[in-house]
Order: C-alpha cells, then sequence, then structure tokens
C-alpha cells in the first residue's frame, strides 16, 4: 500500500501524460495483486509454509511490476539514461516496495496495540 503512495510521488515529478501512464499501471498492478493476494489468503484460514511461500513470490512480482512502471516515465526524461543509473533505480523502487510489504504485514495494528496496553 505504501508503495502506491510512492507512485504518485514519482509521478509528481513527471510531465502530465507521463504522469498519468505510470499511476494507471501502478494502479493496475496494485489491483492485480490485491485480488490474487485476496483469493490466496482466502483458500485456507491458517496458511501453510506453500501457502506463504506463494504469497512472496506474489509480492515479488507485484514489486517487479511497481517498479517497471515507476522507471518507464523516469529513463524517457533522462537526457542520458545509463545502465548504472537505471539499476540503482530499479533496485531501490523494487526493494522499497518489499520492505513496505514486509512492514506492512508484520507491524501491529496500533489500534489494536493501544488497546491491548490499556487492559
Amino acid at each position: 500500500m505504501r508503495s502506491i503512495v510512492w507512485a504518485f510521488a514519482f509521478a509528481a515529478c513527471s510531465s502530465a501524460a507521463a504522469q498519468q501512464s505510470e499511476l494507471d499501471c501502478a494502479v493496475s498492478a496494485f489491483t492485480d495483486y490485491t485480488k490474487t493476494k485476496l483469493a490466496l489468503l482466502l483458500q485456507a484460514p491458517l496458511p501453510s509454509v506453500e501457502t506463504q511461500i506463494s504469497e512472496r513470490r506474489l509480492e515479488e512480482q507485484y514489486c517487479l511490476q511497481y517498479a517497471k512502471c515507476l522507471l518507464a516515465g523516469q529513463i524517457k526524461e533522462m537526457k542520458e539514461p545509463n545502465d548504472h543509473t537505471i539499476g540503482w533505480m530499479f533496485s531501490t523502487s523494487f526493494s522499497s516496495c518489499l520492505r513496505d510489504e514486509a512492514l506492512e504485514k508484520h507491524q501491529p495494528d496500533s489500534d489494536q496495540s493501544s488497546k491491548r496496553r490499556r487492559r
């Protein structure tokens, strides 16, 4: 979810046409990801190891697509793109997305944790 916010931030730095294209791409990737993840999670209330592996692979595929969405417009606007810069930008976007997905999954909900402290 945080990664979709980054899509808006990256889009703000691009031209209007590139902005809309990046945003459409990121929203499409996120929509596909959430639909597939929901279907995966509804298969079993207690996820098996295989389900957890499938969920991780799904996150990786989403983050891969998300990074591609963000960089497509950025690369077009670079005056002289080079492989090192593109590789660094892609790697950073991909790993940030994976980190954000992991944080969302493993961070306790602030409402629930504050309720537990009051007891």
